[in-house]
């Protein structure tokens, strides 16, 4: 909508018309406002006022009648979601988990997968190892253990069995893209280690 300064065509401007009438009558003109979609606009309280004038005539040859004005409010709640995707992969709300299979365990083999944060406030990130940053063999009789090295966006993390650990303490609002975070698994030597399936699992939180 624009104001008679602003050069308005007809689709730029609400109008009606009156029927001859010897008393008072009135018209109701709806509008609306749309938010663009694919923001990510930082939560809080948002608030603008848009000026009305009621104008009598036509476009370009108005007479100015009343004028007022209307105020807009909008809160946006905080929103935090995490996805975890390839290296290098676009965001995916439904992308919550990731496996990283070895196949047959090479000492000094690595893999990537990109931890993606989305949020419109602070935030923080922690990463809790079920067997403290070692591969356990999944038979319950051996005890063997092969050791890796976790790279969490440049910085080798120790995590100890079942201790969440803060790898991101004062995360800010993101951009709609998200903030990522590559993580790196390095096997470390395997040696004589028992043959079988090694695994550990690692949990993601984000507050």
């Amino acid at each position: 909508l624009m104001d008679q300064s602003g050069n308005p065509t007809t689709a730029n401007v609400l109008s009606g018309s009156f029927s001859a009438s010897s008393g008072w009558t009135s018209a109701t003109l709806s509008y609306s406002l749309v938010l663009e979609t694919g923001q990510l606009p930082v939560a809080g309280t948002y608030i603008d006022s848009i000026n009305v004038t009621l104008y009598s005539g036509t476009i370009g040859n108005a007479v100015q009648q009343d004028a007022g004005s209307v105020g807009f409010r909008i809160t946006v709640n905080p929103v935090l979601d995490l996805s975890l995707v390839s290296a290098g992969g676009s965001f995916s709300s439904t992308s919550t988990s990731m496996t990283l299979d070895f196949g047959s365990l090479v000492s000094g083999e690595s893999q990537r997968s990109d931890l993606l944060v989305q949020s419109n406030a602070n935030y923080a990130v922690s990463l809790q190892s079920t067997n403290g940053g070692v591969l356990k063999i999944q038979d319950p009789t051996d005890t063997s253990t092969v050791p890796y090295t976790l790279d969490f966006a440049g910085t080798l993390e120790t995590l100890p069995a079942g201790t969440p650990v803060t790898v991101v303490s004062a995360g800010v609002p993101t951009p709609a893209s998200g903030d990522r975070y590559p993580i790196i698994v390095t096997i470390g030597q395997v040696g004589m280690s028992t043959a079988g399936t090694y695994n550990d699992s690692i949990s993601i939180t984000v507050i």
